[in-house]
């Protein structure tokens, strides 16, 4: 056996938050055999994370993995893979379908590691659209160069970039000869999210004339990023645009635009008018940049009612100064302030010669949501002399966040602290504490009172490191009452290390009331046995159980000969908040026979959990029959999650399925489905039809993989109207390619496009020839 914190079964390793581990640590896993499991439902010789069924490989957060290491993956076979749903042979995180290679969250992916990517052949992706022979993230097309949330990229590794030339980018539109971040002109400098810059790095910048630049209104001269209208500069996400590349514009005349409504020659990004400026989310704007302002004249302005001569972020009124969303701004830039003078100050109401962030009273510092500071940075305080402080009423000479009253310490949430750091705490000498009433010469976190050690929302500690607890002597105790030479955590009584218990005698406990002999966690009565939250248990490890005879529980009322977990009754088999399983392993149910149920009201021969009916493993399941449910309403013979109605498969949140695994699905036949309406024989996730084909957010499908697809036939389709023939994600109509949110393309993949005809595109209007991104017209270019 191994330390185990908030597990139900563990043997052999250490687990946490664990229902079942053999021979290997597990935290918070429902199943793991012979590996290390972090909240893993299934697991057999490797270590798992969250994950509901894995073989022989670490897998964490993962619903099938076999053979390889997994995170938050439904189904992988020998790689490592994280959050993925089917990955073969590689290591993979996220992802869909993943063969011969790592994947995280791609759709697919061959041969190479892949990350967050749609299709990707030969090359690790992330998150990207169509990768070729190199490493790329979160891009949409890629040649020879790793990158990262790039549209394109040519011989350099990008990230978040749209085009990039000769450099390493992220998040950039732009760059050439530098690496960039978040920039949307940048020329041989690196820039990240600036307002203003010439000849250096900026970052969320509006405006700038030779330098990178990021979320900019108006550029002339560079390249810029969220902008809606733009006269010689590059456009995303614009509706209508002459002479330049546009996504999403309503109205632009010779220049890129982004969500413009009105634009005469700038860029524009959502906004109503704007006369000679870059505009983003503007009413009215003249002569200089504005987002999402009501009235500017003279500066840039974000969400701005009145602003003159400054740049204004979400200001009300605002004179000579940068403000964003500020009421009352002089001479200083202001963010959501009443009156503010001489000093940047952000949702601050007074503000007196600096900077203030949701303060109501600042005098010559920066404050951040305090009511009365004078010379020092506050945060959220109510009272600060000479320190920085956040959410505090009082503090004297030094930092201190969301304390009441502090003297010579950075405090947070305290009441009174004197010397030391505080965090949440009413009282604390000499240390740091952390909502706890009165500490001395120890750091303390939620603790009522500490002597001599640190601890965590403990009423009284001494000597040792304690966390919540009432009383603690010698030992690290965490949220326990009362523990004596052991670490205990919410425990009312000594002898071990515990955890939320309230009695322990000679083991560990966590969260249980009486514990004998053994480690028992959240128990009220344990004797021999570890206990997890139970009120009775003899000779087995119990959790958050009332009642346990001969077996392990958590969680559990009554439980004879099994383990059970927060179950009423529960009799032969494993239980977890059942009130009455019989013959299974049941996780708060109600009636439960001869299966494992979880938070179920009645299941008989199956695992169930808050499922009504019988028959089938069901986890908050109105009616199951024969298959194992999850938040279903009916189930019959298969495992459902969240469905209404489901036959022959494995469902969750689906309303009907039959004979697949569903996720999120109303109606499923014959296959994997994940979040839709209607699925046949194929896996669908968030689809509405789906016949024989991997479906994700699909509302009709067949014989292909489609995500988020209306209408799709004989292809994978991803959030796409109508797809015929190829895969197609968020797409009108697309017949014969690969396409994403594309509205009409035939013969090519295309992304966000809605029109084009032999080749790639992503967020293009139309495109002849080419791949393109987020473009609204474009021939022979990428």
């Amino acid at each position: 056996n191994v330390e185990v914190s908030d597990a139900t079964t563990v043997e052999c390793n250490e687990v946490s938050d664990a229902t079942t581990v053999e021979c290997n640590e597990a935290s918070d896993a429902t199943t793991v055999e012979c590996n290390e499991a972090s909240d893993a439902t299934t697991v057999e010789c490797n270590e798992v994370s969250d994950a509901t069924t894995v073989e022989c490989n670490e897998v964490s957060d993962a619903t099938t993995a076999e053979c390889n290491e997994v995170s938050d993956a439904t189904t992988v076979e020998c790689n490592e893979a994280s959050d993925a749903t089917t990955a073969e042979c590689n290591e993979v995180s996220d992802a869909t379908t993943v063969d011969c290679n790592a994947v995280s969250d791609s759709t697919t992916v061959e041969c190479n590691e892949v990350s967050d990517a749609t299709t990707v052949e030969g090359n690790k992706v992330f998150d990207a659209t169509t990768v070729e022979c190199n490493e790329v993230s979160d891009a949409t097309t890629v040649e020879c160069n790793e990158i990262s949330d790039a549209t394109t990229v040519e011989g350099n590794e990008i990230s978040d970039a749209t085009t990039v030339e000769c450099n390493e980018v992220s998040d950039a539109t732009t760059v050439e000869c530098n690496e960039v971040s978040d920039a949307t002109t940048v020329e041989c400098n690196e820039v990240s999210d600036a307002t203003t810059v010439e000849g250096n790095k900026v970052f969320d910048a509006t405006t700038v004339e030779g330098n990178k630049v990021s979320d900019a209104t108006t550029v002339e001269g560079n390249k810029v990023f969220d902008a809606t209208t733009v006269e010689g500069n590059k456009v995303s996400d614009a509706t209508t645009v002459e002479g330049n590349k546009v996504s999403d514009a309503t109205t632009v005349e010779g220049n890129k635009v982004f969500d413009a409504t009105t634009v005469e020659g700038n860029k524009v990004f959502d906004a109503t008018t704007v006369e000679g400026n870059k505009v983003f989310d503007a009413t009215t704007v003249e002569g200089n940049k504005v987002f999402d302002a009501t009235t500017v004249e003279g500066n840039k302005v974000l969400d701005a009612t009145t602003v003159e001569g400054n740049k204004v972020l979400d200001a009300t009124t605002v004179e000579g100064n940068k403000v964003s969303d500020a009421t009352t701004v002089e001479g200083n830039k202001v963010l959501d302030a009443t009156t503010v003078e001489g000093n940047k100050v952000l949702d601050a109401t007074t503000v007196e010669g600096n900077k203030v962030l949701d303060a109501t009273t600042v005098e010559g510092n920066k404050v951040l949501d305090a009511t009365t500071v004078e010379g020092n940075k506050v945060l959220d305080a109510t009272t600060v002399e000479g320190n920085k402080v956040s959410d505090a009423t009082t503090v004297e000479g030094n930092k201190v966040l969301d304390a009441t009253t502090v003297e010579g310490n950075k405090v947070y949430d305290a009441t009174t602290v004197e010397g030391n750091k505080v965090l949440d705490a009413t009282t604390v000498e000499g240390n740091k504490v952390s909502d706890a009433t009165t500490v001395e010469g120890n750091k303390v976190l939620d603790a009522t009172t500490v002597e001599g050690n640190k601890v965590y929302d403990a009423t009284t500690v001494e000597g040792n490191n304690v966390s919540e607890a009432t009383t603690v002597e010698c030992n690290e105790v965490s949220d326990a009452t009362t523990v004596e030479g052991n670490k205990v955590f919410d425990a009312t009584t000594k002898g071990n290390k515990v955890l939320d218990a309230t009695t322990v005698e000679g083991n560990e406990v966590s969260d249980a009331t009486t514990v004998e002999g053994n480690e028992v966690s959240d128990a009220t009565t344990v004797e021999g046995n570890k206990v997890l939250d139970a009120t009775t248990v003899e000779g087995n490890k119990v959790s958050d159980a009332t009642t346990v005879e001969g077996n392990k529980v958590s969680d559990a009322t009554t439980a004879e000969g099994n383990k059970a977990s927060d179950a009423t009754t529960v009799e032969g088999n494993k239980a977890s908040d059942a009130t009455t399983v019989e013959g299974n392993n049941v996780s708060d149910a109600t009636t439960v026979e001869c299966n494992e149920v979880s938070d179920a009201t009645t299941v008989e021969g199956n695992k169930v959990f808050d499922a009504t009916t019988e028959g089938n493993k069901v986890f908050d399941a109105t009616t199951v029959e024969g298959n194992k449910v999850f938040d279903a309403t009916t189930v019959e013979g298969n495992k459902v999650l969240d469905a209404t109605t489901v036959e022959c498969n494995k469902v969750f949140d689906a309303t009907t399925v039959e004979c697949n695994k569903v996720f999120d699905a109303t109606t499923v036949e014959c296959n994997e489905v994940s979040d839709a309406t209607t699925v046949e024989r194929n896996k669908v996730f968030d689809a509405t039809t789906v016949e024989c084909n991997e479906v994700s957010d699909a509302t009709t499908v067949e014989g292909n993989n489609v995500s988020d697809a209306t209408t799709v036939e004989g292809n994978k389709v991803l959030d796409a109207t109508t797809v015929e023939g190829n895969k197609v994600s968020d797409a009108t109509t697309v017949e014969g390619n690969e396409v994403s949110d594309a509205t009409t393309v035939e013969g090519n993949k295309v992304s966000d496009a809605t029109t084009v005809e032999g080749n790639e595109v992503s967020d293009a209007t139309t495109v002849e020839g080419n791949t393109v991104s987020d473009a609204t017209t474009v021939e022979c270019n990428e």
